[in-house]
């Protein structure tokens, strides 16, 4: 069994990819929506290279497992970002 370590403080990640971050340049980052609607999530690498994106339903938390260097922004709401670990 393992416990989530939170690393860092909630933040709000707004929509958009002009709002891109590497979120502490975390590798584990918890990602949860409460915007009111589906949102999609997407990551690129420090070059702005996009690679990969999924959709989120409103009210659901998803952990993303990530480079530091990647960077994630959201598309069609706001998000609640919060840079983690894993610890037994």
């Amino acid at each position: 069994m393992y416990r989530l370590n939170l690393k860092n403080n909630e933040a709000t990640l707004a929509a958009g990819i002009g709002n891109s971050s590497t979120v502490d340049s975390a590798t584990l980052v918890r990602v949860t929506n409460e915007s009111g609607g589906s949102v999609v999530v997407g990551l690129q690498t420090a070059g702005f290279v996009g690679f990969a994106t999924m959709t989120m339903l409103n009210n659901t938390t998803e952990v993303i497992e990530k480079r530091g260097s990647d960077l994630i922004h959201v598309l069609g709401g706001d998000v609640s970002v919060v840079k983690i670990g894993f610890t037994n």
